[in-house]
């Protein structure tokens, strides 16, 4: 079978992205792989909503989250969380390894 190149070209963006969604894109939450302790930081000293979910979807942590916080996370089991940091309609999700 001879080899076939296939060409992207990525669709442009379009509309504006706003002060406050690049805050919450600049979100970040560490250490990562955590143990007990997770320290989270959103950029902005807006009230954004947080969420803490299993991998099926369980939420294990829900809060409001102004600049930065600590989520105690010593009881959670070992695995694979998703961080959900939410202004209206803008949601940034991290990836979380709790070993």
């Amino acid at each position: 079978m001879p080899l076939q190149i296939m060409l992207f070209t990525p669709p442009a963006l379009t509309g504006d992205i706003t002060a406050r969604e690049l805050f919450i894109t600049g979100s970040f939450a560490v250490p990562n792989p955590v143990s007990n302790v997770l320290t989270v930081e959103t950029g902005t000293n807006e009230t954004l909503k947080i969420l803490v979910l299993s991998i099926t979807g369980q939420e294990v942590f829900a809060g409001q989250i102004t600049g930065k916080m600590q989520i105690d996370t010593s009881s959670l089991q070992p695995g694979i969380y998703l961080v959900a940091i939410i202004d209206g309609n803008n949601r940034v999700i991290h990836k979380l390894i709790k070993n």
